[in-house]
């Protein structure tokens, strides 16, 4: 994948997880680094408003919710839906179900190449959640006759993918 020259510019978040507009420096990296920086940071800082405001199990009860609102936006940069999200994240126990369903909303406006992105984001974000949890000597996919597999859709073609993981990482590095 091509990246722009001089690499991409790493955007400034806020305490509360919104862009400012302002960059703190260029980074020669590959686009998914910057995607997955971007989305780590977010969501860091989604979970420490999050339980400034609500009990911790409340906090990790809703952990997928609040990574799939952050990696939506961090992709869209929409204020809008941000505004929404800190709005709900006042109190999870209630508005938790509110939050996932306006993250569903603006998700379902997505194109397929967008959506196919922001769905392995989720993907591999959950992995190392639910990995992270205590550590395992073994896989749980192995039931000792080969792999479990479950029937899945062919991914997009890969320059198809590659074009939207390029298009993401440019937005994202846009002031």
């Amino acid at each position: 994948m091509k990246s722009p020259s001089g690499g991409f510019n790493v955007p400034f978040i806020d305490r509360l997880g919104r862009y400012t507009g302002h960059s703190l420096y260029k980074w020669a990296c590959d686009p998914r680094s910057l995607i997955a920086t971007t989305v780590s940071t977010i969501s860091k800082r989604l979970v420490d408003y999050c339980r400034r405001h609500n009990p911790w199990y409340v906090v990790k009860r809703n952990l997928s919710r609040i990574v799939r609102a952050s990696a939506y936006y961090a992709m869209s940069k929409n204020a809008y839906m941000w505004d929404r999200v800190l709005f709900f994240a006042r109190n999870l126990e209630k508005n938790g179900s509110l939050l996932h369903r306006v993250t569903l909303f603006f998700v379902s406006k997505l194109d397929d190449h967008k959506r196919f992105v922001y769905s392995h984001v989720c993907f591999q974000t959950q992995w190392l959640l639910f990995r992270a949890k205590w550590p395992r000597d073994k896989s749980l996919l192995n039931n000792g006759k080969g792999w479990i597999s479950s029937v899945k859709k062919d991914p997009p073609d890969i320059a198809f993918r590659t074009d939207a993981v390029r298009e993401i990482a440019i937005a994202i590095s846009s002031i």
